[in-house]
């Protein structure tokens, strides 16, 4: 049943802005041909590895808002706009937990699709397009251990804030209206961006322990972060499913 739901997101227009937004890398390339410093990347000689490009990517993703305003219009298509126009009213014969997992399994399907697309443009872009740039090492790896560690945390750390995104859309979006709902939503990702730069707030996001560790050791950091993503998740989609069980349709 997730899987008719998937395809029948997959056929939105809003899925197939936001998985075109995966292209990204690629932009690099383009700019690169014309003499203009926009989206141009620099590094030490011989020091970008595949997997801190990737990396890098992600986070630009994020911070840039846009793909994941797409993204968070399309949860609201599936929970908030569903239940306010009664459409949910197809499902009348179904478990309530069950319509809501249905649902959230196929938008975090349509998600980790664009993680994929992102990557497979990130590794075309990397080792196809700019293996000749002075500052790619031309490795998938970095050279030296702590940097591979703190890249691979840096794309766990930005894909659990996606997911919590889109658990705390579906929660809003059943309370408030659309727009109540992307401000909301909007809101949750501005506070991501700025939390790692405070003092006490690096620690109440996953992507705040991307800093950390060195200070902390990596093993200490992913297990906080995961602690942290795991909690918060538990929470916002308990909060949903209690709401969800309650609504009428």
């Amino acid at each position: 049943m997730s899987i008719i739901i998937f395809r029948n997101l997959l056929k939105k227009v809003e899925s197939k802005i936001f998985l075109s937004c995966s292209l990204f890398p690629l932009l690099i390339v383009i700019t690169s041909l014309f003499d203009t410093k926009l989206l141009q990347m620099n590094a030490p000689k011989g020091s970008l590895s595949f997997i801190e490009f990737f990396g890098s990517m992600i986070s630009v993703q994020f911070q840039m808002v846009i793909p994941y305003i797409i993204l968070i219009y399309l949860v609201i298509s599936i929970f908030g706009n569903e239940i306010k126009t009664g459409k949910l009213y197809l499902y009348k014969d179904m478990y309530r937990n069950k319509i809501l997992n249905l649902k959230l399994k196929a938008i975090l399907m349509v998600y980790m699709t664009y993680i994929i697309i992102l990557f497979i443009a990130s590794l075309i872009t990397y080792f196809l397009c700019l293996k000749n740039f002075f500052y790619v090492s031309g490795y998938f790896f970095a050279n030296e251990m702590i940097y591979t560690q703190s890249a691979f945390f840096e794309v766990g750390s930005y894909v659990s804030l996606g997911i919590m995104l889109i658990l705390l859309t579906m929660l809003i979006s059943m309370f408030c209206s659309s727009g109540i709902t992307m401000l909301g939503s909007i809101f949750f990702i501005m506070l991501s961006v700025i939390l790692p730069h405070l003092h006490l707030g690096k620690y109440i996001v996953p992507n705040g322990y991307i800093n950390q560790i060195e200070a902390l050791g990596i093993v200490p950091a992913v297990l906080l972060a995961s602690l942290v993503f795991l909690f918060s998740s538990f929470i916002i989609y308990t909060l949903s499913s209690k709401k969800f069980i309650n609504i009428e349709f």
